[in-house]
């Protein structure tokens, strides 16, 4: 069996990287924040993989944890422009419809992807010294087959 998270990271880096942003430009997508990095932007918390596999069949269920960032000035700011980012995720993600997964051809030639589910989303505020912080946590679990074994 083939190692599913690199696969797995690139596919939602392809997917997700250079969104639009609601106020124009583009919304970069890290595996690890870089120092200085400018708002917003969206991250990869974790990723998991359990193998699930039957004589005929090597795959397994992974989840993959991002996070919307979003920062505006003290006393400014709420969660319309992240609700906007997610809005253009979730399609990417989950699908268009039941059977249209754009994160899906992202994963050939090696895997398929069998099922897409958002887990939970998570709404989170800080504020700091510098300004006001909105974050959107999204969990996705999908079921992952390889192709090749």
């Amino acid at each position: 069996m083939l190692d599913i998270n690199k696969s797995l990271r690139k596919a939602y880096y392809d997917t997700l990287n250079n969104l639009s942003m609601p106020a124009g430009g583009s919304i970069p997508f890290y595996d690890q924040v870089p120092a200085g990095a400018t708002y917003p932007y969206i991250f990869t918390v974790d990723t998991t993989f359990v193998e699930q596999f039957t004589k005929d069949t090597f795959g397994g269920r992974a989840t993959v944890t991002i996070q919307v960032a979003m920062k505006y000035p003290a006393n400014y700011g709420g969660n319309s422009d992240i609700d906007d980012i997610v809005n253009q995720i979730l399609p990417k993600i989950v699908g268009i419809t039941k059977r249209q997964y754009p994160l899906a051809s992202a994963l050939l030639p090696n895997f398929t992807l069998i099922s897409n589910v958002n887990e939970f989303t998570k709404n989170e505020r800080q504020e700091g010294s510098d300004g006001v912080y909105f974050f959107r946590i999204l969990r996705f679990s999908h079921i992952i087959q390889q192709f090749n074994y």
